[in-house]
């Protein structure tokens, strides 16, 4: 992990008025890289995969999927979607914000 810290720390961006990776990048997205990077399978983030979650002796690995990274990301994406829909809702009714129940519904065949 030194390794890589360091690496980050000294590679400055192109056309990035001198700053360095470490600078641009959160932290979170630095523990990410990180962990997926890890020389050791054993402490290794996996992708979420189950069958690689648990190892042989009952340890978790930590898993790319619930990283403060991606769930930041996740979050982030679903107030967006949230504010889109409801600006939309608002300035004019469409069915393509009604519920998911609705749309659902809208493609199951009627019991005869």
């Amino acid at each position: 992990a030194n390794g890589w810290r360091l690496f980050l720390s000294q590679r400055k961006l192109r056309n990035g008025n001198g700053k360095c990776l470490i600078e641009v990048f959160s932290s979170s997205f630095v523990e990410l890289l990180t962990g997926l990077l890890e020389l050791s399978p054993a402490r290794r983030t996996c992708l979420g995969e189950a069958r690689v979650a648990v190892q042989a002796d009952g340890k978790t690995r930590e898993s790319a999927l619930e990283s403060t990274w991606i769930l930041e990301a996740s979050d982030t994406c679903e107030s967006e979607a949230a504010s889109t829909v409801a600006t939309t809702t608002a300035s004019a009714p469409s069915p393509l914000t009604s519920s998911a129940a609705e749309d659902v519904a809208a493609f199951v065949p009627e019991e005869r």
